[in-house]
């Protein structure tokens, strides 16, 4: 688990090209295509870019769905 939950922060950091701790849609579309997918789901404050706490609240859900 640790490892998976290692894999995805370098997954997002990577993903966020211009390094200003978001992932806005276009980083989603270029590097994360199930992110961009549910962009308009996962940004809760419609501010057109991912916070790190919209993505922990996604990656939870997720989990929970999955039962882990």
């Amino acid at each position: 688990m640790a490892q998976a939950k290692h894999d995805m922060q370098e997954r997002l950091k990577a993903a966020d090209t211009n390094g200003d701790g978001f992932i806005d849609r276009q980083e989603a579309d270029a590097k994360l295509p199930r992110v961009a997918k549910n962009f308009d789901k996962l940004d809760a404050d419609q501010d057109g870019k991912l916070s790190p706490s919209e993505l922990k609240q996604a990656s939870e859900l997720a989990r929970q769905r999955l039962g882990r």
